[in-house]
């Protein structure tokens, strides 16, 4: 996600999602007969107990026992294998056979492997075109003429029809019944009853596997790739919106459901019997709800969950983090963030570019989502692949907002932390190998990579707050022979991104990003305690109403207990002692409406920023009373009192503990490495500027930016060099 859209780039999902971002694949269709003109009957729990379906949804004797397989069916069966059953599928058509025997022999007459005759059936089946062929009304119903005529009438399902011809096979062949996450879920239902539908177990190669061959042939587009824009609900485009999202069927083969793993299908899939789980780990109705929701990509990729495996994650201080471990090697991940306006119960400000509160984080052999939101309400982390297929869903419940959350400053493809592109780069890090580094304002950082002679680095800083040339001195970078040195020093709390671009030596070589980090401050000054104590003694001014502040400002010769009270709260607030000197000024300052009005600017007072330098000149003017007399004075009044004297005693009583709170949150893991943390005016050596010739500097220098070139050992181009 290496850009933020704009607000009319922002799409609508069912459900009420907002999204900016289309995933590439088609869904399941909720039911057999999805699509068709007629509803047949959808199994029902413990389905099949009156009539002749009875049999195929319940063990014939002498079926084995169901138990999680023995084995995966890798290097079972190849590509080769499957040939000639998927040719002789195409090649048999139902009104060559005037029986189901007879069709089945002669489409697993020739194979002595099960599993061969099981994927001659399925191909048949899967590929037979009766949504849109019609079948004479006189056919004889058990020709397979005639079963094709129930199927295209919805009166009998894939389901039914493969386990009566596995079962003619001699191949052992049950129909599951159970509820499944299909196009008509959403992540974080809690009513799945809704789900209902039915696959099959079939027994070979020595143990039970899974088919589902309405996902294997049949997807819906629609569902859950046609989005379009959001549209004002008095325009002909919003009253057109449903109808262009009707769903559209469309043939597909997908083999993922072709002996689908037990293991893996119970993340979509729940049977009426646990024992047709097969699994070794066991899920009730409840845990089913409560798992993410993970796609058929997810487990082709060899991803696995490396957070606690919850699909619905709840978050009290606006933050939430999902972490997914790599297979064999790193694939490229990028993500979307939706915000749910129905379930939220309030629509996202205009302007909010929801992509730029979620971060991609490489941790290693694993990658962080990491999130943080600037409002209260119903979220949904949706991950894809580079193709920007969808690979797994969660549902984020945001109880509170983050206190005073901005974006993150860079929202890229490659995420924070070393990657693959910064291997493809020969760009590698000595020092710091994990994407957040926590720093301190004004304190230096160093790190340490290694890169070839022929490859040149340019290091730039970012942040959402300060133009890029205003940080240009906060990076200096040195090289010597195959080391690069970077010290980075941030000018003020806050988020900043560190981009680092490389390129050859040849002149027609361009730069391009090939690592980010993210520094941060926000573990080291965080103050966990005097946010908690902040809120506490925010609730009662804040519920001060507007008229209580405005009788204050109407006093015209107040005591001086007012005066001291409210100068003491706007000096708080950071206003200079200047401009509260006077109570005319202090008037001034209370008439203020909107952002800056005395109620909103104490919601957004962050007590991190507050110094306790401040807080005991504070606590100076307020100590002199106490809190009687200033309820006394006014209750208005009093009401500030308590909320600036608290305030400030809290932060004076945390400063002892400010520096050890390295408590984690989940973009500040506590196995994230600091670096090296230095005073700049005392770290040695120091970097500093040396003169080169006018030519020099012109190679030296892209968008104002220095950059690491090299030509013997020490490169002069650096415009940098160790004293």
């Amino acid at each position: 996600m290496g850009g933020s859209p704009s607000k009319s780039s922002y799409r609508t999902q069912p459900g009420g999602w907002l999204t900016t971002r289309t995933p590439a694949e088609t869904q399941e269709p909720p039911t057999e007969t999805q699509g068709t003109q007629e509803t047949a009957a959808l199994p029902p729990r413990n389905a099949g107990s009156k009539d002749g379906k009875r049999s195929l949804y319940t063990m014939e004797p002498g079926y084995p026992t169901p138990v999680p397989p023995p084995n995966n069916l890798v290097g079972i069966l190849s590509v080769t294998d499957v040939t000639v059953p998927n040719s002789l599928a195409k090649e048999i058509t139902a009104d060559s056979c005037n029986t189901m025997e007879e069709l089945v022999e002669e489409l697993t007459g020739d194979f002595n492997m099960d599993i061969l005759k099981v994927r001659a059936i399925f191909m048949w089946v899967g590929t037979q075109p009766f949504t849109v062929q019609q079948y004479p009304d006189d056919a004889d119903p058990e020709s397979p003429t005639g079963y094709l005529r129930r199927m295209a009438m919805g009166k009998m399902s894939y389901a039914e029809i493969f386990t009566i011809m596995c079962r003619l096979a001699k191949v052992p062949c049950v129909m599951i019944p159970g509820v499944a996450k299909s196009s008509a879920y959403e992540v974080g239902d809690e009513n799945v009853d809704k789900l209902r539908n039915v696959w099959n177990a079939v027994y070979v190669a020595g143990g039970w596997r899974i088919i589902f061959l309405l996902w294997a042939f049949r997807s819906i587009a629609g569902k859950s790739t046609g989005v379009v824009p959001i549209a004002d609900p008095t325009s002909e485009d919003y009253k057109n919106q449903e109808k262009m999202l009707k769903e559209k069927i469309i043939s597909t083969v997908k083999e993922y459901y072709f002996l689908t793993s037990p293991e893996e299908f119970v993340y979509r899939c729940l049977p009426d019997e646990e024992k047709w789980q097969m699994s070794y780990k066991k899920f009730n109705k409840a845990k089913f709800i409560k798992i993410p929701y993970l796609r058929p990509k997810f487990f082709e990729l060899n991803l696995q969950l490396s957070s606690a495996p919850e699909g619905i994650l709840t978050t009290d201080n606006g933050v939430s983090e999902v972490m997914i471990k790599h297979g064999a090697g790193p694939v490229a991940l990028v993500h979307d963030l939706l915000y749910n306006e129905s379930q939220s119960k309030q629509k996202l400000p205009p302007g909010v570019q929801l992509p730029r509160y979620c971060v991609i984080i490489n941790d290693g052999d694993k990658v962080r989502f990491s999130m943080r939101f600037p409002f209260a309400g119903v979220y949904k982390l949706q991950v894809l692949d580079a193709e920007f297929e969808w690979l797994c869903s969660f549902k984020i419940i945001c109880k509170t907002a983050k206190q005073l959350c901005e974006p993150f400053p860079e929202v890229s493809n490659i995420g924070f932390g070393p990657c693959r592109a910064t291997l493809d780069a020969k760009l590698t890090a000595e020092s710091h190998n994990e994407g957040v580094i926590k720093v301190i304002e004004k304190k230096e950082i160093e790190m340490m990579f290694s890169v070839p002679q022929t490859v040149s680095v340019k290091a730039v800083l970012n942040s959402a707050k300060i133009p890029g040339k205003a940080l240009k001195d906060c990076v200096k970078q040195r090289v010597q022979f195959d080391s690069l040195t970077i010290k980075v020093t941030v000018p003020h709390r806050g988020d900043f991104c560190l981009k680092l671009l490389t390129k050859g030596k040849n002149p027609s070589d361009k730069y391009r990003v090939v690592c980010n980090y993210l520094l941060t401050t926000d573990e080291f000054n965080s103050k966990k305690k005097p946010r908690t104590t902040l809120k506490k003694h925010s609730h009662d001014v804040l519920a001060l109403s507007s008229r209580t502040i405005s009788e204050l400002h109407r006093y015209k010769e107040p005591v001086p207990i007012m005066v001291d009270i409210m100068r003491a709260t706007y000096l708080l607030l950071g206003e200079n002692e200047s401009t509260v000197a006077e109570w005319e000024d202090l008037q001034t300052l209370m008439r203020k409406t909107g952002r800056d009005s005395l109620s909103v600017r104490i919601r957004l007072f962050d007590v991190t920023k507050l110094k306790v330098p401040l807080a005991k000149k504070v606590l100076g003017i307020l100590s002199q009373y106490d809190k009687e007399t200033a309820l006394g004075a006014s209750a208005g009044a009093g009401t500030f009192y308590q909320w600036a004297s608290g305030v400030a005693q809290d932060v004076i009583s945390e400063e002892s503990t400010t520096q050890t709170d390295n408590s984690s949150t989940p973009l500040d893991s506590p196995d994230t490495p600091q670096g090296k943390q230095r005073d700049t005016p005392h770290d040695t050596p120091r970097f500093t500027p040396i003169d080169t010739s006018r030519d020099q500097k012109q190679n030296t220098e892209e968008n104002g930016v220095p950059i690491t070139t090299r030509s013997d050992s020490v490169s002069p181009c650096l415009s940098l060099i160790a004293t």
